[in-house]
């Protein structure tokens, strides 16, 4: 394997003192009437929806060769750098008797899976998805069987969230002929000779792009046998259900967790089967509650119960026991306390608990009878990811990881709560030189949120410093620090990288649906005041403020351009959520009306108009310039959102400020899966944003 070691190449542009005027391929307005709730909407560019139509493609080339022109003028690059970054480390994950972890063997390839029995060994080549000559296949996920005979592992071609499962021999290091097609947002969980999988009703990888994909059902496949035979598991009552499941490490159960309509009323069920008699068995409600607030994930199970995590009774969290005889029939096993538990896992009969705690992290450990074990602490300013391990062994893997160092894995003896760092991290940085604190601001409606700053240490609050404002905001997905080595470039150029915890995400009780639905708007707020906080304690001012954001984050960046165009300089959008009134109409956005409400209701869809950035666009408007990053086979938010935004700015901005398109090929909502692609773009994108904040003078 060859090893890759940290580099950080910078982007040195080259500046001309006066910008040449930007003349925008044009985009011709078919417009497209519709009437929602009375109200007629006047869709010029629904056209830029076809992405695949021959006229959408010319389109895209005309814009890709507009960025082309503009990066020459604006940025000189050397055409020798290939890379922003690369940083060595080994992301290790324990499963059965393996030590996992995937590195890239070369840059122009995706990542390949290692493998090794002991941290002392070293890793060795299981299996390379690259095959010369076919489409980009990446590893997204794996499990190994419980024997540790069989590695089942998910795939996906050019970016695209489609995934195939195959199953590799880890004897021979070979792939069985299994095959297992159209599966898309599922996990895998063994039992016996076979995984449950979910899959959709579709036969063509193109359908998410075209309209609608449903079907969403789980199945059951056996290996050495062909997928037309998996038996149908389990079907939604309802079409738009986005259920998920998990198997008990002991394999005695297997979890459903999905909705049910009880007269007329929608409920949240939990329900189990149990897997020691046959797959024939019934599926029966553990747990029915009305609240769509509350949350449950099953981590085990103690003889004929359930080990649940759950915010039931416990806005915090707390861990119960629940009855698979008797429906609706808990007992607390760990009560919720004063910080908030946001992961567990069952190792070696113990609960390993994750808290946070003011956005302060830290580990806790009981047994199944809730007796404290221990406890310890993730330094301040750093989050813990990949938390693995074996259900028979007391060794367990952890990393955590800031927004100015990259990942150190730890092990920990859960019987001892020994610790020691596994593995190696190599940077040419000092990483010491950064700091990175936690201070609070008051959004429109005097609410409190939390705002990581990282910086060098000795910054001085001169009002001009550059200062990159990141943003997501969503789904109920925390703010923690996560590393970055395009935000290590920014910081080491002298710039300030802000992450505020804005409501829509999960880091408090109740903070999800404080920014969600008919509430979305208190994220926009949020979003918006962390820039005005910045502005008034005296980091920067609006010609150096950037922002960014991917995708709810992207949504929120386009909120923030169409709302406070005064308050930026400059803003980045990946993979981007633009246009409210149509996002439910392709792949599965239908499943996303918790989040964003549907247009559907006359509620939603005045809330949805209020703040859809393709329709908030505005004539004549001095917009900061725009960086609209898309890739061709982003099925979960198809690109056109990227496009209707673009035309917009371009046909309606004032044209001081560039709006200019980004557009990956052959990659998918998260950017590319091959190492230089990726890394090309993160140089383009973090040397425009220096450009732009005038960083480079």
């Amino acid at each position: 394997m060859k090893t890759i070691i940290a580099v950080l190449l910078f982007l040195h542009p080259l500046w001309c003192w006066t910008q040449p005027t930007i003349s925008y391929p044009a985009t011709p307005q078919h417009p497209v009437l519709d009437t929602l709730w009375g109200k007629v909407i006047t869709d010029p560019f629904r056209w830029l929806e076809n992405i695949h139509n021959p006229e959408v493609e010319e389109w895209i080339s005309k814009q890709e060769k507009l960025t082309t022109r503009y990066a020459k003028w604006k940025i000189a690059r050397d055409p020798s750098v290939a890379k922003l970054s690369e940083v060595g480390y080994q992301p290790l994950v324990r499963q059965g008797h393996y030590y996992f972890q995937l590195s890239y063997a070369n840059g122009g390839e995706t990542q390949s899976l290692y493998g090794q029995t002991s941290t002392k060994q070293q890793p060795v080549l299981l299996f390379n998805p690259n095959r010369k000559g076919e489409k980009i296949t990446a590893i997204n996920s794996y499990l190994l069987s419980p024997d540790n005979h069989t590695l089942a592992v998910m795939l996906s071609v050019n970016g695209s969230d489609w995934r195939t499962i195959r199953f590799l021999n880890m004897r021979s290091q070979t792939l069985h002929s299994d095959e297992l097609r159209f599966v898309k947002y599922s996990n895998i969980a063994w039992y016996g000779n076979g995984v449950f999988y979910i899959r959709y009703a579709a036969n063509s990888a193109e359908a998410a792009f075209e309209g609608n994909i449903g079907g969403r059902a789980l199945y059951y496949h056996r290996l050495g046998t062909q997928q037309s035979e998996d038996p149908l598991i389990f079907k939604p009552t309802l079409s738009t259900d986005f259920f998920s499941f998990d198997v008990t490490q002991d394999q005695h159960f297997l979890a459903i967790y999905h909705t049910v309509p009880i007269n007329g009323k929608l409920f949240n069920q939990l329900s189990a089967m149990n897997l020691t008699d046959s797959l024939n068995t019934t599926i029966v409600p553990v747990l029915t509650v009305a609240d769509s607030r509350l949350s449950f994930e099953v981590v085990g199970a103690a003889n004929d119960s359930l080990i649940v995590l759950t915010n039931l009774l416990a806005p915090k969290g707390q861990v119960l026991l629940f009855s698979t005889k008797e429906e609706n029939h808990g007992q607390v096993l760990i009560p919720e306390s004063n910080a908030m538990l946001t992961q567990l896992k069952l190792l070696d009969g113990k609960l390993l608990c994750l808290y946070s705690d003011s956005l302060r992290e830290k580990f806790v450990v009981h047994k199944l009878n809730g007796e404290l074990v221990g406890e310890w602490s993730i330094p301040s300013g750093y989050a813990v990811y990949d938390i693995s391990g074996s259900a028979t062994d007391s060794l367990a893997i952890y990393s955590f990881q800031s927004y100015y160092a990259p990942p150190t894995v730890y092990q920990v003896n859960l019987r001892t709560l020994s610790r020691r760092s596994i593995g190696k991290t190599l940077i040419n940085y000092n990483y010491r030189q950064f700091n990175t604190i936690i201070l609070t601001y008051k959004s429109k409606d005097s609410t409190e949120i939390p705002l990581y700053v990282t910086y060098k240490k000795g910054l001085q609050l001169n009002g001009n410093n550059p200062v990159l404002l990141y943003g997501y905001g969503g789904f109920g997905i925390p703010s923690k620090p996560f590393y970055d080595p395009a935000n290590v470039a920014f910081l080491l150029r002298g710039g300030v990288l802000a992450v505020p915890a804005i409501r829509g995400g999960g880091d408090f009780p109740g903070w999800h649906e404080a920014g969600s639905r008919l509430n979305k708007q208190k994220s926009f707020d949020d979003f918006a005041a962390a820039a005005q906080y910045l502005i008034r304690m005296g980091f920067t001012n609006p010609n150096r403020l950037a922002i960014m954001g991917g995708s709810n984050g992207g949504l929120v960046v386009g909120a923030a351009i169409t709302q406070h165009p005064e308050l930026f300089k400059a803003a980045v959008a990946e993979s981007g959520l633009f246009d409210m009134l149509r996002y439910h109409l392709y792949n599965i956005g239908y499943s996303y009306s918790a989040e964003y409400g549907s247009v559907a209701d006359s509620s939603d869809f005045v809330n949805l108009l209020s703040y859809s950035p393709v329709q908030n666009v505005r004539k004549g408007v001095h917009y900061p310039a725009v960086l609209l990053v898309a890739s061709d086979n982003d099925d979960r938010l198809s690109p056109f959102h990227s496009f209707k935004f673009l035309a917009e700015l371009q046909a309606k901005g004032n044209g001081k400020n560039p709006y200019l398109l980004y557009y990956q090929h052959n990659a998918g909502h998260t950017g590319s899966d091959v190492f230089n692609a990726e890394v090309e773009k993160k140089a383009f994108v973090i040397g425009w944003i220096e450009a732009e904040l005038d960083m480079n003078r």
